[in-house]
């Protein structure tokens, strides 16, 4: 048992990319290509060397790039592995996400990091935690 309330569930958007052949909703595909666009004159106006490995990742999955991909010089020699997912955002309103938290109460009347850390520690006790397990990638 997770230490979240249950029926609660973050919001997603499918960042919008290039490629023709994909259905999205409009708006979302406008956003896509404003990123585009905003990735490109930017990147445009700096060195080479100082794009961002990240900024430089999202905007080659947009266009359908997965796997080990150079997204630019810094890349080059050791290319970052991109998830066919890359593009799919997640975005949350933190009072809600902090609301699901079955901790919420007693981390609201804490004054300190280590009342918070507390409180999760005692939640943990009182529900199961899930052990780790790592994605078959």
């Amino acid at each position: 048992m997770p230490v979240v309330r249950s029926g609660t569930f973050p919001s997603f958007i499918w960042c919008a990319g290039t490629q023709p052949e994909t259905r999205r909703e409009p708006s979302t595909a406008l956003t896509g290509r404003a990123f585009s666009s905003a990735v490109d004159y930017i990147f445009n106006q700096m060195p080479a060397q100082g794009r961002s490995t990240i900024v430089a990742s999202l905007a080659a999955s947009m266009t359908g790039a997965y796997g080990h991909t150079s997204v630019n010089v810094k890349t080059d020699s050791r290319r970052p592995w991109l998830s066919p997912l890359t593009t799919l955002f997640w975005y949350f309103q933190a009072d809600n996400v902090a609301r699901m938290k079955l901790f919420y109460t007693e981390a609201l009347s804490s004054t300190t990091v280590h009342q918070v850390n507390a409180a999760i520690q005692e939640t943990r006790g009182r529900t199961s935690v899930q052990p780790y397990q790592s994605i078959p990638i």
